[in-house]
């Protein structure tokens, strides 16, 4: 394992496809304040919790088998010294000369999530249950359909996670990271169909004087409201996103440049003549069309360039970046 890796600010785990332990990063061992000596070979199961245990085995694997990875779910580990440690865990199965390894990486988290629960109390039915053995079969059927219904709930609430993961808790925007994967996507269809889209960079000018004027409160009020005036001004399959503190980011899916001029402008106009209880707030924008070479990095950079040209001019400005080529 390479130093980086072995330091890295989250522990990770490497194991077999039997889930044997081959490996773990100084993170992990002094997280549960064991030596590799007396991990290597073991099962990951020596590691989990009861309850752990059983959402290892029912849930986890049966996703990493159908989908080869698993996203934010909530297992508990146990320490040397049978301390609970509760973490959240991504895993990846993976294909190397060696042989099929699963990759897992884990934050510590302070507080469990309720699904955890809710199989500590199915796996204690299931206990009493098997006591009737009568009654063995049909009890037995009927916890299976029981633990089937709750996994699509967990898979539910993984779902909702990911989906809060990329929203800005403010605004209800997306955030940076919903940007980025919505931009990755509209990178993929423009390859495929040639048709263009356009990025919308926007920051709400003189945003700072309005945060020491009057405070973060009525600062934080401004960023609502402009969020709602984007949205009502982009079409349904359009992308808004909060990428900064007073700057947004606007994908408008399959527009060309005048069509994103339109929107742009009107945006800005609609923004400036709002009546407002504080003086009047403006927004500059710069806006970036698609070229064949496109990358994230490469429309955005353009957008910005298109942005700082906005501010140049006095602020309140639409610019696009092909303005600053011709």
């Amino acid at each position: 394992m390479n130093e980086q890796l072995n330091y890295a600010p989250c522990s990770y785990l490497l194991l077999a496809e039997n889930g044997r332990i081959l490996d773990a990063n100084f993170m992990l061992l002094q997280l549960l304040e064991f030596e590799m000596s007396e991990l290597k070979g073991k099962s990951i199961q020596s590691l989990l919790t009861v309850p752990s245990q059983t959402f290892y085995q029912l849930f986890v694997l049966p996703i990493v088998e159908m989908e080869e990875s698993v996203e934010e779910v909530y297992i508990s580990l146990k320490s040397k010294t049978g301390r609970e440690v509760p973490v959240i865990m991504n895993a990846i199965k993976q294909l190397n000369d060696g042989g099929i390894t699963i990759s897992c990486a884990m934050i510590a988290i302070k507080k469990r999530r309720e699904y955890e629960k809710v199989l500590l109390a199915a796996k204690k039915e299931a206990e009493e249950r098997n006591i009737a053995k009568k009654k063995a079969i049909q009890e037995l059927n009927g916890l299976r359909k029981e633990l089937e219904n709750k996994q699509q709930e967990l898979i539910g609430m993984n779902t909702m996670l990911q989906e809060l993961a990329m929203t800005d808790e403010l605004t209800g925007l997306h955030n940076r990271r919903g940007y980025s994967e919505k931009m990755v996507e509209c990178i993929s269809q423009f390859n495929k169909t040639g048709n263009p889209f356009s990025l919308l960079i926007i920051d709400i000018d003189h945003f700072k004087k309005v945060n020491d004027t009057f405070g973060h409160p009525i600062g934080d009020q401004v960023l609502k409201t402009i969020s709602q005036m984007i949205q009502e001004k982009i079409g349904g399959e359009d992308v808004a996103a909060r990428i900064g503190g007073e700057e947004f980011a606007v994908i408008l899916g399959e527009a060309n440049q005048r069509e994103a001029l339109e929107v742009a402008e009107s945006l800005r106009e609609y923004v400036a003549s709002s009546l407002w209880t504080i003086p009047t707030v403006t927004i500059s924008i710069g806006v970036a069309t698609t070229t064949m070479d496109v990358t994230e990095q490469s429309i955005q950079a353009r957008a910005d360039e298109a942005l700082y040209a906005s501010k140049e001019k006095g602020r309140n400005m639409v610019t696009h970046a092909a303005e600053i080529y011709m």
